[in-house]
């Protein structure tokens, strides 16, 4: 179920990204989103892919399909990421900084902030550390052959991201950072 939702949810981000640009950047640009950003983002992919035209072409998303904010979030970041870097190379990004500062990990937070901003920093560092392998990641499509491969690239980085003191333990799903990457 994970994998099935998981690729037809990358199908309507993709979509909904194509098609509506500028309303994604608007959903994107607000720090918290509740249920009637999701609700907008919905009823987008209900739209006419082409607004300039009669032509009905839903981006294929079902009602039933739920996700969390941050997944997404994190899957229409990604596909507007790719869509505004199509084509061309990367910027630069060795002088970019994490938000997530080794004080922040270390003043105490409780688990469940402690694990967000252990996954936060753990994403910007393997973004800033490989953004093209980013990049050929949000293209992939999910649980995909390309993906496995863009992966195992990225693995490298892994260890040395991980920003996790001893004895706390950060995981994820591969969904899960996919969104946040």
């Amino acid at each position: 179920l994970e994998r099935e939702a998981s690729v037809v949810f990358w199908n309507f981000a993709t979509c909904v990204v194509e098609g509506y640009p500028d309303d994604i950047r608007n959903l994107l640009a607000k720090p918290n989103w509740e249920e009637g950003e999701q609700n907008h983002a919905r009823a987008l992919a209900q739209r006419s892919v082409d607004p300039n035209t009669d032509r009905k072409e839903p981006c294929g998303f079902s009602e039933t399909l739920r996700f969390n904010s941050e997944l997404f979030r994190g899957t229409l970041a990604g596909a507007m990421f790719v869509r505004d870097t199509k084509g061309g190379p990367l910027a630069d990004f060795r002088t970019v900084q994490s938000p997530v500062t080794a004080a922040d990990l270390a003043a105490g937070n409780d688990a469940a902030t402690q694990l967000q901003l252990g996954l936060k920093a753990f994403s910007y560092c393997v973004f800033l550390n490989k953004p093209d392998d980013v990049r050929a990641l949000l293209i992939t499509r999910p649980f995909s052959k390309a993906e496995d491969i863009v992966f195992g690239s990225l693995a490298s980085t892994f260890g040395g991201c991980l920003p996790a003191k001893d004895g706390t333990r950060i995981s994820f799903t591969r969904v899960r950072l996919r969104a946040l990457l």
